[in-house]
This record gives structure tokens, C-alpha cells and sequence, in this order.
């Protein structure tokens, strides 16, 4: 940005600016010194001949060269949107639709667009068709407009589609059931009236349901999101004793094998969350033995670490730091969370006392008190 090289003032001193800059030195600075080195180089009187004025002809070429390069996003949403709305269309061309929209809405801008050209009162019909295909791209595209973004999420809220989601974990095809996860993920994360509509809708004893009943994906983002749940809501961490969170996962925080890396991990993590300011968690967790279990997984994590060439050992690392959180919270007393988040000394409960209660409080007892 400023003189350098051959035909540089030597004389000129611009010291480079920045916020840190003592304001004594600026004021010292030769800016009409710089304005004529540069405008020297610049001589707006001469003009190159070889230079005409563009013909109207050639502007139009132009102009429609460049917008046959540029999509016309809302009008090619439009003409999907369309295609979505026609009962007489084919399952498979309204599957090819659904995920022409996913593939745009990627770009949150696009996805703005389509709620502002009333997109989304037109394919959340497909939540509720029959066909399993179109269901689940239906909540994929869901999964992907809301994912952190407020206006998306905000909008799909009042479209009222919540307690169809929630209900779609419980789905029988596999497939729904993920996306269906995934969608919830989307919808609730770091946007608290979500969040709240999702524990309303009974949407965590769904999430816990699918980890103890599903084997596939769908487990696994409902391990991923629990966590947040969990912490979201103090109600939540108290029910999930009675609700036998604890006592399913806790044989996959500890497992050397039978499962995999991915879900051990994910399940110590939301033990470490489900166990931090719980009593009867903590309690639960203790009963079953975890410690003695988290002592041989440590030496077997151990020796794999041993054998694991250096570049390939991050995974093993990072599950020993998860382990050595977890191992910590259960050797340590309990702690009771009190309004505010702050965690204190606590009585230990008797195991299994949680489960004593049942989930008597029914879902409004899990809207009580989130943090």
C-alpha cells in the first residue's frame, strides 16, 4: 500500500498504520507527500485508443451470458415447490425434488429464501405421508434449514411440526428414525423455545427410548444430543435413573469390546453430564460397578496405546482424557446442582432410589426448572 522500489521518495516517511499507532507520530505524517507520489501514476487525460465504448449489442450478449451463468435460485426452488405440491407426481420425482432443495438449502441464505417463498408449509406435508423415502427427506431438509439458524428454527417452531418429530423417533423404519434424531438436533440446539417445546413434547423420553431400543445411526445422534438436553435441563438428569438411562449405557462407557470406539465415547460423555450434580445418578452409576469396569478399560486403552503407531494415537488420547473425567465425578462424592447451576456436597442416595419415584411426574415434571 505504500512507495517502495525504484522511483520511491526516499524522503517520504509513512510508517504502516494500525489502532496501536502513537496518535503524536500520524500527526507527523506526509499524507500530501503520499497523495501526490500516488496520484503521479494515475493520468486520467490520456486514454488508449485501442479502448471504445461498448455497443448496446454487445452489453446484451453480455448481460446474457453472465445470466445463464448464475442460478435463479428462488425461481428453480419455486418450480421444485411446485413439483411437491402435485399429488398425481411420481414418489420418485418428488424424492428427486426433496433432495434438490437439501443440496440448495446448504447455503443459509438460500434457506432463508425458501421460508420467505412459503416453502416450508408446502413439503412438511411429506412428515406426514406414507411413504417412508419421502418422510425422512422431508426431515433431513429439516435437519439441515435449522441447523444454526435462528430464523429457520424460529419459523419451523411455528409451523407447529414439533410433536411430529418427536414422534417419528418411534418411527419403524430405520432411516426416518435418524433423520428424525437429526431433525430434533437441528431444531433445539441453542435455541431455547425449541429446546422447551421438545421437552413438552416428550421428546427426551423418545430420545432415551431409541438408545436403548435402536442399533444404528439413530443411536447414535441420540447419544449426541442428550448431552445437550441434559444440560440444558436439571429435570432431565433427574429422570434418567428412573427413566434406566444410567443402567443402559453404563455397560458402553466401560465395554473393551462388543461395541464401538464411537459409542463408548459417546456414552461416557453423556455419563460424565448425567452424573455432575446428581445424587441419585451418581448413586445409580456406582452401583453397577462402573469404577471397577473404567479400571480395566484403562488398562486396555493402555496397552492399544502401546501398540498404536504415534500418528494414529489422537483417538486413543481422547478417550483417555474422556475416561479420566469420568473415573474422577465417580470417585469423587456427589454434588447437588442448585438453581443458578451451582453444584454443592450432597447426601448419597440409595442406589436405585431414582427409580422409585417412576416417571410419576409425567412431561411437565421435565419443564420444571430448566437451567
Amino acid at each position: 500500500l505504500f512507495p517502495s522500489g525504484r522511483g520511491a521518495s526516499r524522503s517520504l516517511r509513512v510508517p504502516f498504520y494500525s489502532p496501536a499507532c502513537d496518535p503524536k507520530e500520524t500527526e507527523n505524517m506526509d499524507w500530501t507527500g503520499l497523495l501526490k507520489w500516488s496520484t503521479s501514476f494515475a493520468d486520467s487525460t490520456t486514454t488508449d485508443p485501442s479502448v471504445t465504448e461498448m455497443t448496446e449489442e454487445k452489453r446484451q450478449f453480455l448481460s446474457a451470458v453472465m445470466e445463464s451463468m448464475v442460478r435463479d435460485e428462488i425461481k428453480e426452488m419455486k418450480a421444485l415447490l411446485d413439483v411437491l405440491s402435485k399429488e398425481e407426481v411420481p414418489v420418485d420425482e418428488k424424492e428427486a425434488a426433496l433432495e434438490d432443495l437439501h443440496d440448495r438449502v446448504d447455503n443459509i441464505d438460500v434457506a432463508n429464501d425458501l421460508f420467505k417463498i412459503g416453502g416450508f408449509r408446502v413439503f412438511k406435508h411429506y412428515l406426514h405421508v406414507p411413504e417412508p423415502s419421502l418422510r425422512w427427506r422431508a426431515l433431513d431438509l429439516v435437519a439441515v434449514l435449522t441447523q444454526n439458524n435462528e430464523f429457520a428454527q424460529r419459523h419451523v417452531l411455528q409451523e407447529e411440526v414439533m410433536q411430529r418429530i418427536v414422534d417419528l423417533i418411534s418411527d419403524e423404519d430405520p432411516m426416518v428414525r435418524t433423520k428424525a434424531v437429526y431433525a430434533s438436533s437441528g431444531l433445539v440446539r441453542h435455541y431455547k423455545p425449541a429446546e422447551l417445546e421438545f421437552l413438552k413434547c416428550n421428546g427426551f423420553p423418545a430420545l432415551v427410548k431409541c438408545v436403548a431400543t435402536d442399533t444404528g445411526k439413530a443411536r447414535l445422534k441420540a447419544l449426541f444430543l442428550l448431552p445437550y438436553i441434559v444440560e440444558a435441563s436439571d429435570a432431565c438428569r433427574e429422570q434418567a435413573t428412573a427413566l434406566g438411562l444410567v443402567r443402559t449405557i453404563a455397560p458402553w462407557c466401560v465395554a473393551v469390546d462388543g461395541v464401538s470406539r464411537e459409542v463408548r465415547e459417546l456414552s461416557q460423555r453423556l455419563m460424565v453430564a448425567l452424573v455432575s450434580g446428581c445424587p441419585v445418578n451418581h448413586a445409580e452409576a456406582n452401583s453397577l460397578g462402573m469404577l471397577q469396569d473404567l479400571a480395566t478399560l484403562q488398562k486396555s486403552l493402555l496397552e492399544e496405546l502401546k501398540s498404536t503407531p504415534e500418528d494414529d494415537r489422537d483417538g486413543i488420547e481422547q478417550e483417555l482424557l474422556d475416561w479420566s473425567q469420568l473415573q474422577k465425578l465417580l470417585a469423587s462424592p456427589p454434588t447437588q446442582r442448585k438453581a443458578g447451576g451451582a453444584a454443592v456436597p450432597a447426601a448419597v442416595p440409595a442406589a436405585g432410589a431414582g427409580a422409585a419415584g417412576g416417571a410419576a411426574g409425567g412431561p411437565n415434571l421435565l419443564l420444571a426448572g430448566p437451567r
